[in-house]
């Protein structure tokens, strides 16, 4: 899907074309990504999409308002809009779905905002007032970065974007290292690994007028979710199913082939499921080390389904070829991916090869499931995150502190939505949307706005004790959720509490029988219950010796960010097979690449520039 920059200096600029050019080529990750760019005054704003350069000049041109005042681009896809008739994701990449939107958004900013449901960002420069308007959708889907460099303004969908129009060299920020090893390998709010470079808010508007700098407003809150007022079970699931099935009907605008990467949890399976209900042939691909029960319920739900199943192997290629693997993908991930999370990059061939729309699962169970119902408190929040204290983290009270900002933040909505506030837009937009973009347009029907406030409106008791999401699945899809076990508990969805009891004492007893047998050096055959297998296999010869290379060089960036020898003391522990969470070093890894090759990265791309890209004509 769509990547966008813009630039917005005091004055019109002769060196436009290489400004252009450059910011561009720092945001292209292969080249079946086309671009243009337009300019207007001193705006310089830039869009690449797959196809042809041609192609995306003219599908993502600007619309110009009736009395000629404003220009108007709409970047992403809009799957419906409330109240407006024939909307579909294939009308809303038109000029004629702009012009609508414009037209809308001039009389009532933020009502036009609420009533588009969709993955986008929204672009309107005002000639009169030389302001560049951007907006964000509810969920900040397209990650929106921007920075000022000597009084010029730069925005873009990547940081690498941003940083390609400065003229100075970029800074990494510390901060954002010790945020990074103390909440879950993410940094916090906008921060990014680069100061003075940050990340717009969800549902926001910012404003960027030459020579004044950025004003920012919200055109949406969580506490202007709907209550939801519901007594009887049945009819709360026929309202979310239905729900449910437009949310996936309205994705599937235009898609020839569906793919999917499917676990053996629940988020992907409901997917896996509606789709093929409605007879299309689903790409279906599960990833993990050989055996693991994503792989065994993966591949049980596929067949099910009738769908194509492929499963990939992690960690392939032999060490240290994984780790190099991913560690090619830091700079068009702009290092906000730490290792682990990295691992979505092994499937990318096959992605590329096997669907031209990934529908994805991701955060399902926050949405209609109980996950995040349980926060109430910052403690709550801390242990959600997660929260590593340790050697490097951040001090137990100055979290506690953040995490209770992060609730005072909701303005008296509910606590949970601090999760989906701060932690959520990194680990699914940055880790799976900023991944996958590039190489092929995601669809996320659980983000659907009828579905998400239905769900989240109602009280929290049917997501938990009453469990919802349970009888809903079990109930509409039984071929598929009745007698396939949940990777998280081993028994299918709906199990009574005696099958959970028994299930989990099972493997408990598994895991107490493996050590034990380890202990005499016995080796038991058995399966593997998570996917990843990162205690073993980074710590394999080859790729051992590459992390610590990376963290014991002695320009090392973490050197400035730690007390002396801290970061060695953990790498030592870690070395050694002591505690410590991969994130934690799966951050630092990343943190210490990305900078090590940012500055060729930019280099490349300036000198890319000295090639401009044509520059297109504003239509009139």
């Amino acid at each position: 899907m769509t990547a966008f920059f813009a630039w917005l200096p005091n004055t019109e600029r002769a060196d436009a074309p290489t400004i252009a050019t450059a910011m561009g080529s720092a945001l292209r990750v292969h080249a079946g990504q086309g671009a243009a760019w337009w300019q207007d005054g001193p705006l310089v704003l830039g869009v690449l999409e797959l196809g042809s350069d041609h192609d995306v000049a003219s599908q993502y041109a600007p619309v110009v308002s009736a009395d000629g005042t404003r220009l108007t681009w709409l970047v992403g896809e809009v799957y419906e809009a409330a109240g407006w008739e024939g909307v579909s994701a294939t009308l809303s990449r038109t000029a004629l779905f702009r012009k609508r939107v414009a037209e809308a958004f001039d009389d009532d900013p933020d009502r036009t905002l609420r009533r588009l449901d969709g993955e986008f960002v929204l672009l309107q420069w005002d000639r009169r007032t030389r302001a560049l308007t951007v907006a964000t959708d509810r969920f900040g889907s397209l990650p929106v970065f921007t920075a000022t460099f000597d009084g010029a303004l730069a925005v873009a969908s990547g940081v690498r974007g941003v940083l390609a129009a400065s003229p100075r060299a970029p800074e990494p920020d510390l901060d954002a290292l010790r945020e990074a090893v103390s909440y879950g390998g993410f940094r916090m709010g906008a921060r990014t690994n680069v100061r003075g470079v940050e990340l717009m808010h969800a549902a926001s508007c910012l404003c960027l007028t030459a020579g004044d700098g950025m004003d920012a407003s919200r055109w949406w809150h969580w506490k202007s979710l709907p209550e939801i007022k519901t007594r009887k079970l049945e009819a709360t699931i026929e309202e979310l199913h239905l729900r449910w099935q437009q949310a996936v009907q309205v994705r599937l605008d235009g898609v020839a082939k569906p793919g999917q990467t499917l676990s053996g949890g629940l988020d992907s399976r409901a997917i896996l499921a509606e789709v093929s209900r409605g007879g299309a042939k689903v790409n279906a691909l599960t990833y993990g080390v050989p055996g693991c029960d994503d792989a065994r319920y993966g591949e049980m739900a596929a067949r099910a389904a009738h769908a194509n199943w492929t499963f990939l192997s992690l960690y392939h290629g032999g060490n240290p070829a994984w780790l190099d693997a991913r560690l090619a993908h830091v700079q068009h991930t702009d290092g906000l991916i730490e290792l682990g999370d990295l691992m979505h990059t092994e499937a990318l061939p096959w992605v590329t090869s096997h669907a031209d729309a990934l529908m994805s699962g991701y955060i399902g169970d926050a949405v209609v499931g109980p996950t995040f119902n349980h926060i109430k408190t910052p403690d709550d929040v801390l242990a959600a995150l997660p929260y590593y204290g340790d050697v490097l983290g951040e001090p137990h009270d100055v979290a506690r502190e953040r995490a209770a900002h992060m609730i005072a933040a909701l303005d008296g909505a509910p606590p949970r939505f601090a999760l989906f506030d701060d932690k959520l837009p990194q680990s699914t937009n940055f880790c799976h949307g900023a991944l996958w973009r590039p190489w092929v347009r995601l669809r996320r029907p659980f983000l659907s706005h009828a579905l998400f406030d239905y769900a989240q409106g109602i009280e929290a008791v049917w997501r938990g004790r009453r469990d919802l999401q349970a009888h809903w699945l079990r109930g509409r899809y039984p071929a598929l959720f009745a007698t396939i076990p949940n990777q998280k508990t081993g028994v299918p969805v709906g199990a009574t509490p005696w099958q959970l009891r028994v299930a989990g004492a099972r493997r408990k007893a598994a895991r107490v029988a493996q050590r034990a047998a380890s202990a005499l050096g016995v080796s038991l055959p058995t399966h593997a219950r998570n996917f990843t297998d990162d205690a073993r296999m980074w710590r394999a010869s080859g790729v051992r010796e590459a992390i610590g290379a990376i963290l014991r060089a002695p320009d090392a960036l973490h050197h400035g960010a730690f007390a002396p020898g801290a970061v060695v003391g953990v790498l030592d522990n870690w070395e050694r097979e002591a505690a410590a969470p991969a994130q934690v070093i799966g951050a630092l890894v990343v943190f210490e690449h990305y900078h090590k090759g940012l500055g060729a990265h930019l280099a490349a791309a300036r000198d890319a520039a000295r090639t401009p890209w044509p520059r297109r004509v504003v239509p009139t």
